[in-house]
């Protein structure tokens, strides 16, 4: 980013309508602004929105960083070029052909070398640490910029704030290091796992790969879609080979799936249901108020929610796709809160719910944020269609994982943005690829929530079980783990954290229809509901440690593990779902929900 400041009295105008304090430590001597300008494609008449701009993207790096004493300053380059304004009469002498006497560097800017503004931003309170702010970071730097004409360092707000001029050139970027050249001397790693997809592999490069420099290696080019670091495509024996003989491929592993919705068990049936609405719900669902009461086996069937629950929070709904075209996924000036997100299905161009039956999707998107069966009614839905032939398949995961991280971080830096959770109500064969992919959006600030499966106890599900994930088993009305015959929510110490409705829990289905539903893909929307509670509360503040700190500060152990013959519960734990709101009302003083801010 370039700064254009071509006066120092236009910049003050910039900032006067903003609160300043007195701008003590102004540097004496040396570069002014008004000395400075941003070069050939600068434009003294955009100047104010070249500064904004900026500040803001300086802020905008900073926004929500955590600032430790002792740790370095942050610091941030702009590019500048010294400018001397030319002298008018030397001009007009030189422009009217003024002769021998006539400078020709006076016949415009003489442009000189190039200098940089440093932003440096340090942390000196006597506090260990401290969280940044966008209101806090432009307010100290637009008082700077007002107070001070040649740089300045100040502290403002326990920060130490430093806008020097003076520093020198922007340093170059370094050269990437250039890839070793392949070669076949090699026969890389091939990860073979059961419920494969049969020809589909993923590749895996090493760091500053590139497809390219690959199919120079392999001598042909196939149709591939690419990952962050590699890709997945149908391969032949053949070209697997070749594949493994690149030195620069790090690992070759198989895609793989896992059950449809249908094969995944739970059973369901068609009803109908009138609901109200607007923070007090009366008449409510089942699970909506069970999750939301003070006491176990409540007399009131009310679901009490904040209002506004979940705005400015995106759920991704990694799914077999929602019908949206429904009064359930409306605002109520009847804007749709259903975006069609990313898709990677066979079939690309369709977004809309393909699982047979009553559909998988659309119901677990009404868990999460539906105006009737819902729990943050607020909240943005973001489809992720999934699947490969109905089912859901590790490259598909992988692909859309690395493109939702993208999403969510460019989501940072808009106003409004609260936060981002992804809904994950499958399970499939854990692959090397897919389980690193759960870890990157998790150091991104997203969390996970999870399916525990649907086949009793399994040690191994996954991704539920992976250790970023909230995994989440299924209970029915009367609070014990959901059983069918040859089926049932998974358990155990470890499997699960905490325990949600899931058994005939109505919902609205790919038609539109109430439709009650069974499984753990079920229950896990309701969590997801409630994190987008607390993401609209505390907004960026919010990390996926805290959400999984705050849900779990809600629950009760009101899950009752029957004495059933031959089930060995592996110390299962019996935490139940909730949102807090009733908990936290009844606290002194009230609060959102217990950890929450004060009502």
């Amino acid at each position: 980013m370039v700064i254009s400041i071509s006066a120092t009295g236009r910049l003050l105008a910039l900032v006067a309508a903003l609160p300043l304090t007195n701008a003590l430590g102004c540097y004496s001597g040396g570069l002014a602004f008004e000395d400075l300008h941003g070069g050939a494609d600068s434009n003294d008449l955009d100047m104010e929105a070249e500064v904004l701009a900026d500040i803001s993207n300086v802020c905008n790096e900073v926004n929500g960083a955590v600032f430790k004493n002792g740790d370095p300053p942050f610091s941030h380059c702009s590019d500048w070029t010294v400018t001397v304004e030319p002298d008018d009469t030397c001009y007009d002498v030189c422009l009217l052909g003024g002769g021998l006497d006539c400078d020709p560097d006076c016949g415009g800017p003489v442009v000189g070398s190039v200098n940089h503004i440093d932003w440096q931003i340090s942390y000196l309170n006597g506090a260990e640490e401290a969280t940044m702010t966008l209101d806090i970071c432009k307010g100290a730097f637009s008082t700077e910029l007002g107070g001070c004409s040649t740089g300045s360092e100040q502290n403002h707000d326990g920060f130490w704030w430093k806008i020097d001029p003076n520093a020198g050139a922007c340093p170059a970027a370094p050269d990437p290091t250039p890839a070793p050249p392949p070669s076949s001397d090699c026969e890389q790693p091939y990860y073979e796992y059961e419920d494969s997809v049969e020809g589909i592999y993923m590749v895996n490069f090493t760091e500053t790969y590139t497809l390219q420099q690959h199919f120079d290696f392999l001598g042909e080019t196939f149709d591939v879609t690419e990952l962050s670091t590699g890709y997945y495509a149908s391969l032949t024996d053949d070209q697997l080979a070749k594949v493994r003989s690149d030195c620069q491929v790090h690992f070759v592993e198989d895609d793989t799936f896992g059950p449809s919705p249908e094969e995944e068990g739970g059973v369901g049936d068609s009803g109908e249901s009138a609901i109200a609405r607007r923070g007090e719900q009366k008449a409510a669902p089942w699970p909506l108020f069970q999750i939301s009461a003070a006491t176990i086996r409540p007399l009131d069937e009310s679901y009490y929610y904040v209002d506004n629950a979940g705005e400015g929070v995106d759920v991704y709904i990694f799914d077999s796709g929602i019908n949206h075209p429904y009064d359930e996924f409306n605002t109520d000036g009847g804007s749709d809160r259903v975006i069609d997100e990313i898709n990677v299905s066979t079939e690309p161009d369709d977004y809309s719910d393909i699982a047979a039956n009553a559909g998988h999707g659309t119901m677990v998107a009404s868990a999460v944020g539906g105006k009737g069966y819902g729990v943050a009614k607020s909240a943005t839905l973001r489809n992720v269609k999934y699947e490969r032939n109905g089912k859901p398949d590790a490259a598909g995961f992988v692909k859309a994982m690395q493109e939702v991280i993208v999403k969510h971080n460019a989501r940072k830096a808009e106003t409004g943005f609260k936060g981002s959770i992804i809904n994950m109500s499958f399970v499939m064969t854990k692959t090397r690829l897919a389980a690193k992919e759960l870890e990157n959006a998790y150091n991104a600030g997203i969390s996970l929530v999870a399916g525990a499966g649907n086949f009793a106890y399994n040690p191994n599900a996954f991704p539920a079980t992976d250790e970023h994930v909230i995994s989440v088993g299924a209970s029915s009305n009367d609070y014990t783990p959901w059983q069918g015959v040859g089926e049932g929510s998974n358990y155990g110490n470890g499997v699960i954290d905490l325990w949600a409705p899931g058994q005939r829990v109505p919902l609205i289905n790919r038609s539109g229809n109430v439709f009650y539903a069974t499984g753990t893909s079920y229950a896990t929307p309701y969590v997801s509901g409630i994190l987008a509670i607390f993401y609209g509360v505390e907004g960026t503040s919010m990390t996926p440690d805290l959400a999984r700190e705050r849900l779990m500060a809600q629950t009760d152990d009101w899950i009752t593990l029957p004495d059933t013959d031959g089930i060995d519960w592996h110390d299962s734990p019996k935490a139940f779902a909730n949102t807090g709101n009733r908990k936290g009302a009844a606290q002194t003083p009230p609060v959102v929900y217990i950890g929450g801010p004060e009502v």
